[in-house]
């Protein structure tokens, strides 16, 4: 089913912690998992115009529920659902300090939802 090198609690409670995301996972069903906790992701792009180049930067912090069902061979279907909030959304001249920023932009927390299927090349065939 799933590998998972992390730390046990109790039966099959795991934590799940690493710099980018924190995670509470337990096993369900026969082939599911259920994690609950957050997640952070950054968007970064360059803008140019001119001589001048700018940098927008953007802080996510996902919190949620994600559920992952084993599908066989190899692939794993994903839900994941929670709120979604932005701390800090900034642009600023490269040359400048971040704190000397153009723009800033503020948003409200948003509920977010996500399907995706994975397929790992390197992952043990089940053994029957």
């Amino acid at each position: 089913m799933f590998a998972d090198p992390y730390k046990s609690f109790s039966g099959d409670l795991l934590m799940d912690g690493f710099p980018k995301k924190v995670l509470v996972r337990k096993n369900i069903l026969a082939n599911g998992r259920l994690s609950l906790g957050t997640e952070m992701d950054n968007t970064s792009f360059y803008m140019y115009k001119n001589s001048r180049t700018c940098e927008f930067r953007q802080l996510e912090i996902n919190s949620g529920v994600i559920y992952e069902h084993s599908l066989g061979n190899n692939l794993t279907g994903t839900l994941k659902t929670g709120m979604r909030t932005v701390p800090q959304a900034r642009a600023f001249d490269k040359e400048e300090s971040f704190k000397d920023y153009i723009f800033e932009a503020r948003y409200k927390p948003s509920f977010y939802f996500n399907v995706g299927i994975s397929y790992n090349p390197f992952g043990k065939p089940r053994v029957k």
